[in-house]
């Protein structure tokens, strides 16, 4: 038979132990999530904010898509045209607001479908020379700022007798047409009149008569050589999801009713 006291020394001792193995032991942490590195630079209202602050239509729908993969985000801030170079060398994962080329092709994954259909592009003046773009041969012989890296539609892009005077950032081409040191600038449409609106701009420079029109499918992108690029079927099913459901499109009204 067991002896009453050795037997109850041994129990309360093997408690003890197991005390101080339990509380010896680092505490159990929650999986940490993989973290998606991404391009942003401000193109109101897709990308606003500042570092620690990055929002807009495209970044808060693509934290949607991230968070149902269950990734982390971590922005950097470069210019759009040399965030496609990183994206070649793989230095970052994604970036937003993309339109597809045969170049680009070479070394982007398209997340498909696309997340939005158009993006009408549209020329902006000085109030008093309104009426001279009516059309888009009206830009030859001007000079048309643009922004370092953006695709606007095929026959722009590609058409070497228009006079395009690139640069970083969108801002400073309408402060620059308003110096008349240009004579048009290429925006987006929405972003355009945004950019009047919120800068103070829209006293003497308005929208020339002139905008393309068609379809111009605008995509999220992964980086060939990411470390998520095999992940690409995941994400063309969260996005198909995120799109069928609509989050863009509300997304986008919520913005343009705040920053209107």
């Amino acid at each position: 038979m067991f002896s009453g006291v050795p037997f109850l020394k041994g129990i309360v001792a093997g408690i003890i132990v197991a005390c101080m193995l339990f509380l010896s032991s680092p505490p159990v942490r929650a999986q940490e999530r993989d973290v998606l590195r991404v391009q942003f630079s401000r193109m109101t209202p897709w990308k606003i904010g500042s570092p620690g602050k990055e929002r807009g239509v495209d970044i808060d729908f693509m934290r949607e898509l991230a968070d149902r993969l269950h990734l982390d985000v971590q922005f950097v801030h470069v210019p759009f045209a040399r965030g496609l170079e990183l994206m070649r060398k793989g230095e970052i994962d994604l970036m937003t607001g993309v339109l597809k080329t045969l170049e680009r092709e070479e070394f982007l994954l398209f997340i498909e479908p696309s997340y939005d259909s158009s993006s009408n592009k549209a020329f902006f003046v000085r109030r008093e020379d309104r009426d001279t773009v009516r059309r888009f041969d009206d830009l030859y012989g001007k000079r048309i700022g643009t922004t370092f890296g953006t695709r606007y539609f095929p026959r722009f892009d590609n058409d070497m007798k228009l006079t395009k005077e690139p640069v970083r950032k969108a801002l400073l081409n309408l402060e620059k047409l308003k110096n008349h040191r240009l004579d048009v600038v290429a925006l987006s449409e929405v972003t355009g009149r945004l950019l009047l609106r919120k800068n103070r701009y829209a006293d003497c420079i308005v929208q020339a008569p002139y905008v393309y029109q068609a379809e111009n499918k605008v995509y999220m992108v992964l980086s060939s050589t990411s470390r998520f690029a095999p992940r690409l079927k995941e994400f063309n099913a969260v996005m198909r999801e995120l799109t069928e459901a609509g989050r863009r499109e509300q997304i986008k009204i919520r913005y343009l009713e705040y920053l209107q």
